[in-house]
């Protein structure tokens, strides 16, 4: 088995089993059959990019995880970061990106005192990010369903 299919079968199984589907849901909405999927989780399959496209599209693989696997092992926490902003609006991101880029200058050496505000500071953007989010949704269903 190649290293590539190692990565890709742990990618679709892991991804799958997150989104609580079957093989055969996986198969169906990636217009195959329940074979193809279990070949491809098992490294049995050089899949054709007719199936891998929509495959990692569905699922929302990281193609790092593909790819680059070592890198995504070795960094899990920016992994759900890049996951996180995925889901994110344009003034989300920007927020974020602000508050991150704060952060992470480092022109002068840092205090333990403002190091915990930036710290603070973060999660306090994250809780308004998750807030605005949510209070949006609520707004979109409140004015679609009052319609």
């Amino acid at each position: 088995m190649h290293a590539f299919s190692r990565s890709l079968a742990r990618a679709v199984k892991n991804a799958r089993d997150k989104m609580n589907l079957t093989q055969e849901q996986v198969g169906e909405l990636v217009d195959t059959n329940t074979r193809t999927i279990s070949s491809i989780e098992n490294g049995k399959s050089n899949t054709r990019m007719n199936i891998l496209y929509p495959l990692v599209r569905v699922l929302r693989i990281d193609p790092n995880e593909i790819f680059y696997p070592e890198a995504v092992a070795d960094s899990s926490v920016k992994h759900q970061l890049r996951a996180l902003i995925e889901n994110c609006s344009d003034e989300e991101a920007a927020a974020l990106l602000t508050t991150s880029e704060s952060v992470v200058r480092k022109k002068e050496p840092v205090s333990p005192w403002i190091r915990g505000s930036r710290l603070c500071v973060f999660r306090l953007a994250h809780s308004l990010t998750t807030i605005f989010s949510c209070t949006t949704s609520i707004l979109i269903s409140f004015l679609h369903f009052g319609q």
